[in-house]
């Protein structure tokens, strides 16, 4: 606890996704008060052409717990 899971776009570069990655486990043992090794974080590329099925359908799409929405 806590886990996090990212989807992105295919492109950025091995330093951009693990400088992100090593930002959001920082910050979340700021904001959440727990230890770095509580904090698991998994990061899948998802094709343009794929984001609609497999990320804002199951994932962003009238979900209740979504807490900021995108605007496309």
């Amino acid at each position: 606890m806590p886990h996090i899971e990212l989807k992105v776009y295919p492109g950025y570069d091995k330093e951009t996704l693990e400088a992100l990655a090593d930002s959001l486990v920082k910050e979340t043992v700021r904001h959440l008060g727990v230890p770095e090794g509580a904090v698991s974080l998994a990061m899948e590329e998802v094709s343009p052409q794929e984001w609609q099925r497999k990320v804002f359908q199951p994932f962003i799409q009238g979900r209740d717990c979504l807490i900021i929405a995108p605007r496309y």
